[in-house]
């Protein structure tokens, strides 16, 4: 119960298909899932706490007996079937159609369909089935055969059975395991189909496991004789990886296939250091003195010493004379008795070099050399060795130079040249540093250390050291030994671990395997330099907690892989018995996914990763949990795995998500957004330009149309100018004067010609200047005409045209025929009615931007002649008229033109015409 388990009666156990170990017992279901334990009550829908077994069906569910009846677990609820089962035992079997069968003392029950049944039978005790789907059923001293209703012989027993315990798979040639019959077991052989018995419980006990079955009871011998009775076993499983799980009344038992074994503390309380010889295995304790096992006597016991400190290194010389490192010195045991060898000082390791026939000590800022008589060969000079407080191990490289490591960095000590080399941070050389713990030499005379970054060795070609780059060995690892050719064992902080060489220079793999007491080993840090191997091969460890020992033949068994199971989303459990393509969970763009890690090999870290639809992996992490805020609505893969190791070679589990999103949150929302609102922008932009290319097109053809009104008056001003000048070209002729009719046809012939090349110029309505000409062609025009009009009255009036200075009359632009008309009028209304002989004066001058022509005549004036044409009936002034609307339709379409008419004081008429640019 400390471990967390419901209570500590077990009735029952199951190791489903995901891995996950379900523990029955009178308080509860309980599943493990190799590190804690969930447990399930009748608060949780169970009909009652009391389990008496239990199964699973093909779907994955569990299925449970309980002493109310039976219940199915599918990961989220129970399904209950109530049935009363006071006295059922716990043979609980079930059939490939999901029929699940009960034994009773007087009936034989099952479920079939979910619907249970009872069949009568006689007195008997049904066992677990076969692999052909049997049922091993005894009744009273009969043993015989269960299959789908039929009952079959097998073998009469000689007494007969009072209880039934079973153990699945536990013995490697079984795929049934045993039932107690009195002190013999029965266990089903697949080589030949047959129930067989097991007449000697000796054949049950194997080297690596002693275990061992006496009188209905299980024995376990951790080490030595000791055996620890496993009270009143009511089953036992072995699971996936090789383990045993035991069923008791004292709770459950775990027992490990791995074979370590351990040294009780109360023999050998905190190892240091460990060395033997042919008759003894001596350990050099912290605090506690030097104990020697005597190999003969199998028994422990304290050599008095009076220096209990002893320290990390141990060794043995060519002559069987062992050594080891002390607090106040080295301690020599020659002879069954231990000494001191004189001024070696306070040692932290030690190494003794077989080729130079020497002891090499790690002292204070150096190492010592001592002869095997205990004399002080040498020490090396301070500036021989990096700077370190004290060499804490050292170990003997391949070319027999001395390879001295500290907290501090790594100094290569050649001896034979008195030269040396230095791996430290500083220098930038040293890969696992700062601190270098402890080396080994390979079967290849490859040179490996380790340091608190983890694991090394050094190149001879490339003269550097290169680090593993495992992720499970960047860590603080102290201890290292070539275990077997191309294996090497690494004590790591927290775990001990191996490393294949071969497989990593051969294939490039770097394959990692652990042991904790998730899988055997039970020592907590494990020392520096903490390996020895015996002379018997057995490989020693030391630890903080405990001394261990794996014996030959080494029977180190792969790590199981664990196994991810995605728990949850959202806080919803995911179903047992649901296929990859049928979950569908709706919810939210906010999604926590918990992900449980099952399995009993567990490596002290565990690590997590995920990937969405087949992507990349993520990034390892140490929390199961993992938040996904950035899917699309839809469905999504999601896949998990657990580690450490290969993300591309760990099994992985998966689930199908359907994400439901709101309209607005939704992938194709903003694209499709923003193109509706892009439509909308591109259809009102083309709606504005059609209606402005519409008012555009509409002005222009409204300017186009007061263009060509403009024109038609031009037009109109053109034949009444004409008219009237061959009206007097008629006269002349009809009173016979030919000659000067001839002369009036040529100045009248000069002046349309300039009338047609100001009327040609001005066709194009939709350029200005096109239909514009010079103030110069107009000023041309007016004097031809004021010329012939002159001529046609025989000189009675004339004029003058005057220029400002200001302006500039080829570079000032006017519509045609804007002036003429006025200067007409002054011309047949204002001068030409006047018997007096009249003047007509024309100035020009520009200012401000404006053009300003003021026409001036001393005729009639203007009051006169509209009341003398108020006389006449049908004697509209047509010109005028014409040229009042000329200048209205110009300005409607872009010009800005002023025209003022006055009559002068002294008489005649004054016409001011303003042209704005």
């Amino acid at each position: 119960m400390r471990d967390g388990l419901s209570q500590m009666k077990v009735s029952s156990l199951l190791e489903d298909g995901r891995g996950y170990i379900w523990v029955g017992t009178r308080s509860g279901l309980n599943r493990f899932n190799g590190s804690e334990f969930k447990i399930y009550t009748q608060a949780d829908g169970l009909p009652n706490d009391r389990i008496l077994a239990l199964a699973e069906n093909s779907v994955g569910e569990i299925v449970i007996l309980t002493s109310q009846g039976i219940s199915i677990f599918d990961g989220v609820q129970f399904e209950n079937h109530l049935y009363n089962f006071p006295f059922v035992d716990y043979v609980f079997v079930g059939d490939e159609e999901d029929n699940f069968y009960i034994h009773s003392i007087q009936n034989h029950i099952f479920l079939n369909s979910r619907n249970i049944i009872t069949v009568p039978l006689e007195s008997g005790y049904f066992a677990r089935e076969d692999s052909t789907g049997n049922f091993l059923y005894f009744k009273t001293d009969t043993a015989l055969v269960y299959n789908r209703g039929v009952l079959r012989s097998v073998e009469r027993l000689t007494h007969p059975v009072r209880t039934i315990h079973f153990a699945y798979n536990v013995l490697s040639d079984s795929t049934f395991g045993f039932i107690p019959y009195s002190d013999s077991l029965v266990y089903f052989n697949p080589e030949n189909r047959q129930w067989q018995f097991v007449r000697d419980v000796t054949q049950l006990h194997r080297k690596s496991k002693k275990l061992s079955y006496v009188h209905e009871n299980i024995f376990y011998s951790p080490y030595g004789n000791y055996q620890i009775p496993l009270t009143r076993p009511r089953n036992m499983l072995r699971v996936s990886n090789g383990d045993f799980l035991i069923a008791t009344e004292e709770g459950l038992i775990r027992f490990f296939e791995s074979a370590f074994n351990s040294i009780s503390t109360e023999d050998v309380p905190y190892a240091w250091s460990i060395v033997d010889d042919e008759n003894g295995i001596y350990f050099g304790n912290y605090g506690y003195g030097l104990i020697r096992y005597d190999k003969n006597e199998k028994s422990f016991r304290t050599i008095e010493d009076n220096q209990p400190t002893f320290h990390c290194g141990a060794d043995r010389d060519k002559n069987g004379n062992l050594y080891f490192s002390n607090n106040h010195g080295i301690g020599l045991w020659k002879n069954s008795n231990l000494n001191f060898i004189p001024g070696s000082g306070s040692t932290l390791h030690l190494v003794f070099d077989t080729l130079r026939n020497q002891l090499v000590s790690g002292v204070h800022r150096g190492i010592k050399m001592i002869s095997e008589k205990g004399d002080i060969l040498s020490r090396t000079h301070p500036k021989y060795i990096h700077n370190a407080n004290y060499i804490q191990n050292i170990t003997i490289g391949p070319d027999h130079s001395y390879w001295c490591g500290s907290y501090f960095g790594l100094t290569k000590y050649n001896p034979d040249l008195d030269s040396s080399r230095h791996f430290t941070d500083e220098i930038g050389n040293l890969p696992i540093g700062p601190g270098v713990f402890d080396g080994c030499v390979d079967h290849t005379n490859r040179l490996w250390l380790v340091g608190s970054m983890g694991l090394c060795y050094f190149d001879e070609q490339a003269n550097e050291l290169l680090k593993i780059h495992a992720a499970e060995l960047n860590r603080a690892i102290k201890s290292v030994l070539e275990l077997r050719p191309g294996l090497l064992l690494l004590g790591a902080k927290d775990q001990l671990l191996t490393f294949d060489i071969k497989r990593f220079f051969q294939d490039g793999v770097q394959a990692v395997q652990f042991y904790n007491s998730t899988n055997g080993y039970d020592g907590i840090e494990p020392g520096y330099t903490g390996f020895y191997r015996d002379k018997e091969k057995n490989v020693w460890v030391t630890s903080a907690s405990q001394t261990s020992y794996l014996p030959y033949p080494y029977s180190l068994k792969p790590n199981a892989k664990l196994s991810p199971f995605i728990e949850s989303i959202n806080e919803q459990k995911i179903r047992y018995d649901v296929s990859i393509d049928s979950v569908e969970l709706y919810t939210s763009d906010n999604i926590v996914l918990a992900i449980d890690a099952i399995g009993l090999d567990r490596p002290t870290n565990i690590n997590y990763a995920i990937r969405v639809n087949g992507g990349e992996w993520s990034p390892w992490q140490e929390s199961g949990q993992f938040i996904l805020d950035k899917l699309s609505h839809g469905h999504h893969r999601v896949d998990a795995i657990v580690g450490p190791g290969s993300k591309y070679e760990l099994p992985y589990a998966s689930a199908m998500i359907c994400v439901s999103l709101p309209l607005y949150q939704r992938a194709f929302f903003l694209p499709t957004l923003f193109t509706i609102l892009g439509l909308f922008l591109i259809m009102t932009i083309y709606a504005w330009w059609k209606r402005r290319e519409e008012r555009r097109q509409y002005l222009v053809q409204l300017e186009e149309s007061r263009y060509l009104r403009s024109q038609l008056l031009l037009s109109e001003l053109n034949p009444h100018f004409i008219f009237n000048v061959l009206a007097s070209i008629q006269n002349k002729i009809l009173k016979g004067d030919k000659h000067e009719a001839n002369s009036k046809l040529v100045q009248l012939s000069s002046l349309i010609r300039n009338f047609l090349n100001v009327s040609y110029r001005s066709n194009d309505p939709k350029n200005r200047l096109e239909h514009e000409i010079t103030l110069s062609k107009e000023i041309e025009l007016l004097q031809s005409y004021l010329g012939f009009e002159q001529m046609n009255s025989n000189n009675h009036f004339s004029f003058k045209i005057d220029i400002d200075p200001t302006c500039e009359p080829t570079q000032i632009m006017i519509p045609p025929m804007l002036i003429q008309p006025f200067v007409e009028n002054a011309v047949k209304h204002g001068v030409l009615p006047n018997k007096h002989p009249g003047e007509i004066a024309i100035h020009f001058h520009y200012e401000e931007n404006a053009l300003t022509c003021v026409i001036k005549d001393n005729g009639l004036g203007i009051n006169t002649m509209k009341s003398k044409m108020r006389g006449r009936q049908n004697r509209k002034s047509l010109g005028s008229t014409i040229v009042n609307d000329r200048i209205s339709v110009l300005n409607q379409i872009g010009y800005n033109i002023s025209l003022d008419i006055v009559e002068l004081s002294v008489g005649g008429t004054q016409v001011t015409i303003t042209i704005y640019e």
